[in-house]
């Protein structure tokens, strides 16, 4: 029964969050990695154009030259959390992430990150923005926002664009994540038979 649980839940993490974070962050290729900087209310594009954010907390829009060919493109965002992370209470910060294609949003997602598991300073938190199918190839602009006062400390952000990556299949990933609660499920079963009855 030991066996048997273990098995379900190593097929489980496989299946479940192994596979996510394959697809991910892993399949494809990386193309491009940019870093975002300076944060300010106004920005001109290379092609003219002017961007304005009501409280100056947009980092500097990052222009991608993106293709059809490149189908499906994956758009990760990548964290270094500095300083003390084990300050209570628990912090965090937030963000709208947006992929312009001219002047119309094609992604628009609320991302947040907060104190990783490991107490200690200096962290990597990675998050999946979008994996989205570009209709023509051109130039289209991804814009990172700050929607409230950031809490955490951080020393970069970076922005990673990944080519021809895999879509997650999400029945996939539940069948993993269902796998993996019934082996831990299975485990407690059989190691509390086992348990000498006092």
């Amino acid at each position: 029964m030991k066996r048997l649980s273990i098995a379900l839940v190593l097929a489980g993490l496989v299946l479940g969050p192994g596979y996510y974070a394959w697809t991910s962050f892993f399949s494809g290729a990386m193309v491009a990695e940019h870093r975002l900087g300076e944060k300010g209310g106004r920005w001109t594009l290379p092609s003219g154009d002017v961007m304005r954010f009501s409280k100056a907390n947009a980092f500097k829009p990052v222009e991608l030259a993106l293709d059809p060919a490149m189908n499906t493109v994956g758009l990760a965002l990548v964290f270094e959390v500095v300083g003390d992370v084990r300050v209570e209470p628990v912090r965090g910060n937030a963000y709208a992430a947006l992929l312009f294609a001219g002047a119309s949003p094609l992604v628009e997602k609320q991302v947040s990150i907060s104190r990783g598991p490991n107490p200690g300073p200096n962290q990597l938190w990675s998050e999946l923005v979008a994996t989205v199918d570009v209709p023509t190839a051109g130039t289209y602009t991804f814009v990172l926002e700050e929607t409230k006062p950031p809490e955490l400390p951080l020393a970069d952000i970076r922005l990673q664009v990944r080519r021809n990556v895999v879509r997650a299949r999400m029945e996939i990933v539940w069948s993993g994540v269902a796998m993996l609660v019934a082996g831990v499920i299975a485990f407690f079963v059989a190691t509390g038979r086992g348990a000498p009855v006092r």
